[in-house]
């Protein structure tokens, strides 16, 4: 018979199966005593009588002063967190199997908060900063992190990642990691709207609807991007779809067909009037979208303007004292003063407003705003009115009141960082003037030194703004600063903080200049 053996060794229980031939089943342990080395109950024992076994436990742990709990099989897991949340002095668990410990286990170690350290194989990545934030130590056995094909392709690589993500991509065929990694991040995320198909069989797609169907997410809207050789994947899945009826409004679809399927296909279906009624219809919305952004655009630089008479020292005056004001505390004094006037006039009018940034030679000096995402400012000006040119915006992420090591700052290729492209040319970077950021929050005034300018694309990931591991952000630094267009010479570590400015390189969004500066 198969049992459950308690041992004490050191400073720890240790939870293991052995097999016994005969066993007391109505007090299954070896023996009355409760400070023996070791103790042995049967399953049914200790959910018959688990009160008693906590009592046999509680006694043992403080005879001999026992702080950590292990568990050598997997399958003991959820029976010694139901115990272990009954023995406050164990603040140690280790899970010895080499198993990667899913979602829901790790939930469950999370309402234990006696706990301060946890030993194991493996747990999701994103799950490290919510253990981070709870005050959890952890230790793992791997020296690497599983991941999933679907994780990967969406780059979730911390918990906010999978909380606020709008939209997900599927472009290959889903093993059982893949879909179990999904069901974790419906559960998770609050604001899936978008499910991107390039991989669409109807057999996936029914398993989709299914998994958000049992967790109740609804309103998703699947763009499908016609692949060339899908051997009738799409006409099939098309069929699927008109005869199950699938529910509107919970799910819609739209297909987007490729360049060379239009090629093939539509252009050769459309008549000479045709091609001339299109003609008409698209030189009506160039020129209509060209007076909208004329528009835009103006308005956008009275909202600037407007600002500007607003305040009178934030934009006007560099804002680091002169070696007379240093030995001049008065001085300083009233420079803060001012500061601190001016930003209460803006947070009157926005009270999103986090700081002001200036870069040199640009026109870029304008209040910095953050709210809850990073989308609220994407088409809204600083007076919260619906802009296409945006406002300049702080990642939702970053605080100005604890520093993080990467504070992202955004903007459009337009009014608001459309300027940026002066930091491509050499004559611009090699200014020694501008090679310095002027960013003065609520709190302090703070200077950055620029160390890297590049263009790149959107799959490289420099938008992470905190770092778990120091070894991660000096290799981030180290890749930065090999794609810069020019060699400040300046030194950065994973000590320094950084500041990120980043806009579209291109009016399609498909490249981005970025520049990044070291906190000095």
């Amino acid at each position: 018979m198969k049992v459950i053996k308690i041992q004490t060794y050191k400073k720890t229980l240790i939870f293991s199966f052995k097999e016994q031939e005969k066993i007391n089943t109505d007090l299954t342990m070896i023996t009355t005593k409760i400070d023996l080395e070791e103790l042995v109950f049967s399953f049914k024992y200790i959910l018959k009588n688990k009160k008693l076994v906590i009592k046999f436990l509680s006694d043992v742990i403080n005879k001999k002063n026992i702080n950590q709990i292990t568990i050598t099989n997997y399958e003991l897991f959820d029976l010694a967190l139901d115990l272990i949340k009954n023995l406050p002095k164990i603040t140690i668990l280790e899970i010895r199997d080499k198993t990667v410990l899913k979602y829901e286990d790790c939930l469950k170690i999370l309402k234990l908060k006696q706990l301060n350290k946890l030993k194991c194989f493996s747990i999701p990545l994103f799950m490290l900063e919510k253990f981070d934030k709870n005050n959890l130590d952890v230790s793992l056995y791997s020296e690497e992190f599983y991941l999933s094909n679907f994780m990967l392709d969406n780059k979730f690589n911390n918990y906010a990642d999978i909380y606020y993500a709008k939209s997900i991509i599927i472009d290959h065929e889903m093993n059982d990691d893949d879909i179990n990694d999904l069901k974790t991040f419906l559960l998770i995320n609050k604001y899936l709207t978008v499910i991107y198909l390039y991989y669409y069989k109807k057999e996936l797609v029914q398993k989709l609807i299914t998994i958000l169907d049992d967790v109740n997410v609804k309103k998703i809207k699947f763009k499908i991007y016609q692949q060339d050789k899908d051997n009738n994947a799409l006409e099939e899945l098309a069929k699927y779809i008109n005869k199950n009826k699938v529910k509107k409004p919970s799910y819609s679809f739209q297909v987007i067909y490729s360049k060379e399927y239009i090629n093939r296909n539509f252009m050769k279906q459309l008549s000479f009037n045709n091609l001339k009624m299109c003609a008409i219809i698209m030189i009506i919305t160039l020129m209509a979208g060209l007076g909208f952004k004329i528009y835009y655009d103006l308005k956008s630089k009275d909202d600037v303007e407007d600002v500007y008479d607003m305040v009178n020292l934030i934009n006007d005056v560099d804002t680091s004292p002169s070696q007379e004001q240093k030995k001049d505390e008065g001085a300083q004094k009233e420079v803060i003063e001012a500061l601190t006037e001016d930003f209460d006039k803006l947070l009157s009018i926005n009270s999103d407003t986090v700081g002001w940034i200036k870069v040199n030679n640009t026109n870029v000096n304008y209040p910095v705003v953050q709210t809850d995402n990073n989308t609220y400012y994407l088409d809204r000006n600083f007076y919260k009115k619906r802009n296409f040119n945006g406002w300049v915006f702080m990642d939702y992420r970053n605080s100005i009141d604890d520093i993080n090591d990467n504070t992202i700052i955004y903007g459009h290729n337009g009014t608001m960082f459309g300027t940026l492209k002066n930091a491509l040319k050499e004559k611009w970077y090699k200014n020694e003037t501008n090679q310095i950021i002027s960013f003065n929050t609520l709190h302090a005034q703070l200077r950055y030194k620029i160390f890297a300018i590049y263009v790149t694309t959107p799959d490289f990931d420099y938008l992470i703004n905190n770092y778990v591991y120091p070894q991660n952000y000096t290799k981030f630094i180290e890749e930065i600063k090999s794609r810069s267009i020019y060699d400040f010479g300046v030194d950065v570590t994973n000590q320094d903080k950084i500041l990120t400015l980043t806009t579209c390189a291109d009016q399609q969004g498909t490249t981005r200049i970025v520049i990044h500066a070291k906190l000095i």
